[in-house]
Parts: structure tokens; sequence; C-alpha cells
């Protein structure tokens, strides 16, 4: 592609924003940022999840956990599976976070762990909420102040910063719920 289209596209994306240059050009999100080479600023980032999706830049899965996008609430959904660790021997242990990259436009990414499911040997089943604690302890928010000088260093964050850090958030969270079953 031509210098001169890449800096238009680029233009157009800084004077219209990325949801209204898409528009007025036909071309879609993700498209438009990788013919633009564009700066993604905090606000672009989380606006092009659901395609980070699409094209296999966010997983599906990492590790024990299922990720999802609910369409209605805009959040990314982690849903982890600990059962394979048989702590206490329960048949299913099941932690439901939310970890939205820049929710509303955040620096950084608040991770709300709001449910712990078990189900013990006698076939008991317990839910955990974040209503159980006296404080937000299953909330801890990973700051990230930098925004991001193109897709593929965004890929690369998803990879190498992103998806570490809220498991090991998780896992955390997935502490403090289990030592309320003692």
């Amino acid at each position: 592609m031509g210098k001169y289209r890449q800096k238009f596209l680029k233009k157009t994306i800084e004077e219209n924003g990325l949801d209204d240059a898409s528009k007025m050009l036909g071309i879609p999100k993700l498209k438009l940022i990788r013919l633009s080479e564009c700066y993604i600023d905090l606000s672009m980032a989380n606006d092009i999840i659901r395609e980070l999706f699409n094209e296999g830049i966010m997983p599906y899965s990492y590790k024990n956990c299922k990720l999802s996008l609910d369409g209605f609430s805009g959040t990314l959904d982690w849903w982890c599976d600990w059962s394979d660790e048989s702590y206490k021997n329960y048949e299913d242990e099941v932690t439901y976070s939310y970890a939205t990259p820049f929710w509303d436009i955040t620096d950084g990414i608040p991770v709300d762990t709001i449910s712990y499911d078990i189900l013990d040997s006698s076939g008991r089943k317990k839910i955990f909420t974040e209503g159980d604690f006296k404080n937000d302890e299953t909330y801890t928010y990973i700051k990230w102040e930098d925004s991001f000088e193109n897709l593929d260093q965004y890929r690369l964050w998803i990879k190498h910063f992103y998806l570490p850090q809220v498991y090991n958030v998780i896992l955390k969270h997935l502490k403090l719920y289990r030592n309320l079953t003692y």
C-alpha cells in the first residue's frame, strides 16, 4: 500500500476517531488499524476487543480458563475451572471474573472475581460471591499507562502482559475464596 494512502487513513483516524473513520471509509476497525499502521490509544484498544477475538489475537482460552466477550455488557469474562487441582476433593471448583482491558477508557485492567462455585464430594453446591467479603478483596486493578505503537505491540502485550497478569490475579482471588471454605 502506498505511503499517501497510509497517511490519509492515519489522519482520518486521528481527526474522526476510529469508530467514525471506520464507518466513513467502510473499512472494519481492525483492518483500518492494520492498513494505517496507526498508534492505538486506550480507547481504541478497548474498542477492538471483539475483532481481536475474531482474528485469534485474543485467545478463547488461557491455561484452565475460557475467555469470552459479553456482547451486551461489553465485558471480557474469564471462567476458570480449578477442578483438576482436587482442592479438598471438590468435584467442581470454578471462578468467574471480569477482566476487560481499558474498561471505560481507564489506564489498566480491573479484575473482579465475582463468584466462586464449588461442588463438594457429597454433592452439595456452594456459591460464594464478592459480597461474602467485607472489603473489595476480590477486586484488583492492574495499572497500564501506555498505549501501543501498532497492532503487533498490542498483540504482544496481550500475550506477555494481559493474559499472565490477569491469570495471576485470579489465582490470588481464588486463594481468598478458598479461605472462606474453612
